[in-house]
């Protein structure tokens, strides 16, 4: 048997498969190790930006041991030529992970494309972090957007049934998961092309027993608009973060339908006031992206405006970057110096929204998931809206739950020491 290790680039989605990675290796007789301990390593990639591709690319050509390469890039692109003399497995053919790291080690080059897992919720898992309970929803979407490439890889929405994402999550708490982040490509998409949808799957997930608390993962503004008012009093449920990922892109009409992200700004503000109404201390998150090649300074207003009028507290900026083989990768692209200074200019907004929102809740009281080990020897929790809250060392431990009052705030936090 072997000492693998896995590495993993990209979102919540793709830790999850590493989990599943890491389950099937285990269950197959190999051993996780560190990376100077492995024989063989196995990277789970991400498409999504060119940075981390950038630096899967660096470690092929510079590897020292036999690599695995999973994930969105071989999928997206398999015909790569950095690709060409390693081992791939598709983001649909997890359960192969062990024949795959098998075969390479015997010398023998393996293209696992075209398969797709049984079951992806049965896969067996190593969990990261204890205390965390990662469930797929579905592979691919329902978009076309122009920019993205992750399409190409993960393909249309193929939503899992409800009863194996419950059964899923029934097992994850039964073995002590104090937090389940339910996780997709696009969770507002779930359930579409199988007569359901997200807030149906959510109320049956509410009803599972236990004092977990539940993340739903990021969701298109398009998918919510005809399900907003059920979706909504969802939060009213304790064990629900009140927190929504939702990535508006622009705050430009004219910029959304160029991206062809099938909503307007007007709707996606809808949606946000519809969710603060409901639940006032609500956390809304979205992604920016900064100098699309049709952005002009007016539409970069409407951004800032935007995030501005809404008072969104957490703001993910992206300088734009062509993706091969995206329909925006062929428009003619913006100066850099005017994408650079536009994004410093919307940090700077952002930062600002961001302080007057958490110094609203110094004093105030709050429950406080631990999740992690913080930096110099702090430790890092979520209130129940998923605020970042920094304790002290002897608060707790991770999947402990503490009661703090934050006495500063930050641009990306509040701390309570």
């Amino acid at each position: 048997m072997a000492n693998v290790h896995v590495r993993t680039y990209g979102c919540t989605l793709n830790r999850s498969d590493s989990e599943a990675i890491a389950g099937v290796l285990t269950k197959s007789g190999h051993h996780l190790v560190a990376e100077e301990e492995a024989d063989i390593i196995v990277i789970n990639s991400c498409t999504v930006k060119s940075g981390p591709e950038q630096r899967l690319f660096h470690q092929i050509r510079n590897a020292k041991k036999p690599i695995v390469v999973a994930g969105c890039v071989p999928q997206a692109d398999p015909h790569n030529p950095h690709l060409k003399d390693v081992s791939v497995i598709g983001p649909k053919a997890l359960s192969r992970a062990a024949y795959a790291v098998e075969q390479t080690l015997l010398g023998v080059k393996v293209t696992i494309l075209d398969e797709e897992d049984e079951d992806r919720n049965a896969l067996p898992v190593i969990r990261q972090a204890a205390h965390v309970g990662i469930v797929p929803l579905s592979a691919g979407c329902l978009g076309n957007c122009t920019y993205c490439k992750t399409k190409h890889a993960r393909g249309r929405l193929q939503s899992y049934p409800q009863e194996r994402i419950e059964q899923q999550c029934r097992r994850l708490i039964n073995d002590g998961a104090q937090e389940l982040w339910l996780t997709s490509q696009d969770a507002a998409a779930y359930g579409l092309d199988i007569g359901t949808d997200i807030t149906s799957l959510l109320e049956r997930l509410l009803r599972l027993p236990g004092d977990h608390r539940v993340r739903l993962g990021m969701a298109n503004p398009r998918f919510l608009l005809p399900q907003l008012e059920r979706f909504a009093r969802l939060f009213r449920d304790e064990r629900l973060f009140r927190f929504v990922h939702l990535p508006v892109q622009s705050g430009s009409d004219k910029v959304l339908e160029d991206m062809r992200r099938g909503y307007t700004a007007e709707q996606f503000a809808r949606i946000a006031i519809t969710l603060k109404r409901a639940v006032p201390d609500i956390t809304i998150a979205t992604d920016i992206i900064v100098g699309y090649p049709t952005e002009t300074e007016e539409d970069f207003q409407s951004t800032a405006r935007l995030i501005e009028e809404l008072e969104l507290p957490v703001v993910n900026v992206s300088k734009f970057y062509p993706r091969p083989g995206t329909l925006a990768a062929a428009l003619p692209l913006l100066p850099t110096r005017k994408v650079k200074e536009r994004s410093t200019r919307l940090k700077r907004v952002c930062e600002a929204v961001a302080r007057r929102r958490n110094e609203s809740f110094i004093g105030k009281e709050l429950s406080v998931l631990i999740d992690e080990q913080g930096k110099q020897g702090t430790l890092i929790g979520r209130a129940d809206n998923y605020l970042q809250v920094i304790l002290p060392r002897g608060a707790g431990k991770p999947g402990e739950r503490v009661t703090v009052t934050p006495s500063a705030a930050g641009t990306f936090d509040v701390r309570a020491f």
